[in-house]
């Protein structure tokens, strides 16, 4: 049934199949595929309309097979489908919530598209076994690159339920929704892709720099703002970065259109060490 809806989304359902509805009629075809029956012995069976296969019958004429040349053309083109390889369930469950996200309004979610991703990775410097979170974490985009990359004990944090209940399918470890509610743990790299707006991002940077162990580092992505944006509490963030910023540049324009949700809002990168 799985190869005939692929093949009928492809426009290449054979029409001897298509009035085959149900798993019994496919069954059905699948016992007189058996070599054991010929065609003698088909065209018997539905001769024998009042006995004891009377519903077997009934259910192949809905399919409109009612003789042994329909039967057979029926088998034969079921062995032509390309049968699809079968999808987990885990991932199937993965797939239709973040298919059932899209137009969803979920303030600050933009997943960090994969060229950026990969950036963040190389900035991080990490190394086996080191302690890393992601403590806006999304749908998981950044820690599934971070997980490809190379082995670390990597947590992460999200307060979007939905989101939250993607990141457990896919296998990550949850500490906590609330990243501040965090604050006895710390890491040796904290990869981010906070929530901008209202300084928020601020917020949520100088939170995570508390979690760093001494020594550690943070690659976080930044709206471009906060270079120029004269409000008190973006120059006091400007000032508080001048003694531990590693690296800040602007990423190209148009960089997070590659988002799995597209933005055009300009971003920086930013790598803060902690002596």
């Amino acid at each position: 049934l799985y190869a005939m809806a692929n093949a009928t989304e492809e426009g290449t359902l054979p029409d001897i199949l298509a009035n085959i509805t149900t798993k019994t009629q496919l069954q059905q075809l699948q016992i007189f595929s058996n070599g054991d029956w010929r065609d003698s012995e088909i065209e018997s069976f539905f001769d024998n309309k009042n006995g004891y296969n009377s519903d077997e019958i009934k259910r192949l004429q809905k399919a409109n097979l009612t003789n042994v040349e329909q039967i057979r053309k029926a088998i034969s083109a079921l062995k032509e489908l390309h049968q699809p390889t079968p999808i987990d369930t885990k991932q199937r469950q993965i797939r239709d919530l973040e298919f059932n996200l899209i137009g969803v309004k979920i303030p600050g979610y933009f997943p960090t598209p994969p060229e950026i991703c990969k950036q963040m990775i190389q900035l991080a410097s990490l190394e086996k076994g080191m302690k890393v979170i992601e403590p806006s974490a999304g749908n998981g985009t950044l820690c599934e690159a971070i997980k490809e990359s190379i082995n670390v004990e990597l947590d992460v944090c999200e307060i979007n339920y939905d989101l939250r209940e993607i990141l457990q399918l896919k296998g990550f470890n949850i500490v906590s929704s609330d990243c501040f509610e965090l604050k006895n743990s710390l890491y040796d790299r904290i990869l981010c892709n906070p929530p901008f707006g209202k300084a928020l991002e601020i917020q949520h940077i100088q939170h995570y720099y508390s979690l760093l162990k001494p020594g550690g580092r943070m690659v976080a992505i930044v709206p471009e703002s906060v270079e120029f944006n004269q409000t008190k509490v973006y120059k006091n963030f400007r000032k508080w970065l001048q003694d531990k910023c590693f690296l800040n540049q602007s990423l190209p324009d148009k960089a997070f259109l590659n988002s799995q949700r597209p933005t055009g809002v300009k971003t920086r990168i930013v790598v803060i060490d902690k002596d």
